[in-house]
């Protein structure tokens, strides 16, 4: 309940990154909330009892559709069984006040969106409850918290189809219930697309921010249900699943960032993300058994991956006076699609790799194999000398999160001596960069390389 609003600031800064603009703070959406709750409500005179009760009952459905809901290790606070089809009605339960309570102000505008909220639920309603009765068939249970406490990487070998097919339909059900595109578009005001935004148009002060917290909710408890399937983790330590999934996911998402931005100020903060998230993974990798040396070394990674090494970059692309990566090889909407082929290619790998030993999450070896193909990508396919130098740091992460994953025996020490060497080449790339750019007047490695072949 703390942290869902914190995925409608991800989402919104991730779009901003994106498309080249700064966008808002990752806590924006709570300061909207605490915002709202300070201000006062309107209410029409032509409003019933129905217009009030249709952000509590909103707020109230979620509430409880959450406490029916396990995430990683932990279980529901209130499971039972059959407990699936009651988060299914208090996800209608929601919907339906909702659209009373645009159908009570009157306005044939909201009237409109309403029509559409209806329209649109006789769709997802049945897919939601196919995909949660396909799950129920293959683990054999009718409750959340066993339903997906039995979804393993065993699951996946022998029912593969059907949960590809369960999350391809959570997915759909997901962008339709959250008013994504291109089911919905929450950040426009025109009527076309205007769905779930217009039925609220009328709702102001706490009423609103009920609603805003109601929708981020609803999209931490989908978006958690298709997590569980498709990234299963059961080491017996729920803090330690559910660092390590949040690590893997992490490093998915940084992977993404680098193959579909042009800023290489953001592409640098992404493998910065990347480095520190592996050093607190080494840490929690160890499973309690803590000691000096190995929370220092992890640590003094963190620190030369998470600051330094960036650091020393961002100064090299400021002596180069270059900010974006104008014209690679390959197109950024195509680098994402190249991508999405590469994560389904290693999920295919993590559960078929026989591996010596078990990894600590489902997530990290396929997470650590994603890492890697979108270093040798960038390597590939970018033309300025500081983004293949991050394609070989994001290789090196790659490699230091598949071995924090299956050989936790090995020496942090080796993946130290690894780190000097790459110290070392980034210190020498960037004293290389400054002095190609003021010899040449830019750093576009495919033009460094047709300026040789003239030399030669």
């Amino acid at each position: 309940m703390v942290l869902a609003p914190l995925i409608q600031g991800v989402i919104n800064r991730t779009k901003a990154v994106a498309s080249g603009r700064v966008g808002q703070p990752l806590l924006q959406p709570y300061w909207d909330l605490l915002k709202l709750l300070q201000k006062g409500a309107v209410y029409s005179r032509t409003t019933t009892w129905v217009f009030r009760a249709g952000p509590v009952v909103g707020l109230a459905s979620m509430i409880c559709a959450i406490a029916l809901l396990p995430f990683g290790s932990f279980a529901a606070l209130a499971p039972f069984t059959g407990d699936l089809v009651m988060v299914a009605y208090l996800l209608a339960l929601a919907r339906f006040f909702t659209v009373l309570a645009a159908l009570d102000t009157g306005s044939s505008f909201e009237a409109m969106g309403a029509s559409r909220e209806v329209t649109l639920s006789a769709l997802a309603e049945p897919a939601l409850f196919l995909g949660l009765a396909a799950l129920a068939r293959q683990t054999g249970s009718l409750s959340l918290t066993s339903m997906l406490g039995s979804v393993s990487s065993g699951t996946w070998m022998r029912a593969a189809p059907a949960l590809g097919l369960t999350i391809a339909g959570l997915g759909i059900v997901f962008l339709a219930e959250n008013a994504r595109i291109p089911v919905d578009d929450p950040t426009t005001h025109l009527e076309l697309t205007m769905i779930h935004e217009v039925m609220v148009l009328d709702h102001s002060g706490p009423d609103f921010a009920m609603i805003q917290y109601a929708a981020a909710l609803k999209m931490w408890l989908l978006g958690a249900v298709i997590i569980a399937i498709a990234v299963p983790r059961h080491s017996g330590n729920p803090l330690l699943d559910g660092g390590c999934a949040i690590a893997g996911i992490f490093l998915v998402l940084t992977g993404f960032l680098l193959l579909a931005s042009s800023r290489l100020v953001a592409c640098i903060r992404a493998v910065a993300i990347q480095g520190m998230l592996l050093g607190l993974l080494a840490i929690a990798a160890q499973d309690g058994k803590l000691s000096t040396v190995g929370v220092l070394l992890p640590l003094t990674s963190a620190a030369v991956k998470g600051f330094l090494l960036p650091w020393l970059l961002i100064r090299a692309m400021r002596d180069a006076d270059t900010a974006r990566e104008i014209e690679p090889l390959i197109g950024y909407n195509l680098s994402v699609v190249v991508g999405a082929v590469a994560l389904g290619v290693s999920l295919w790998l993590g559960q078929r790799l026989p591996l010596p030993n078990q990894p600590t999450s489902f997530l990290l070896v396929p997470a650590a194999f994603f890492t890697c193909l979108v270093g040798f990508v960038l390597l590939i396919t970018r033309r300025k000398a500081i983004t293949q130098v991050l394609g070989y740091l994001t290789l090196e992460n790659g490699v230091y999160a598949f071995g924090a994953a299956v050989a936790l025996e090995m020496p942090i020490l080796v993946e130290l001596g690894i780190l000097l060497d790459v110290f070392v080449g980034v210190f020498v790339m960037g004293i290389a960069i400054f002095h190609i750019s003021r010899q040449f007047d830019h750093i576009d490695t495919g033009r460094l390389v047709t300026l040789s072949d003239r030399v030669s």
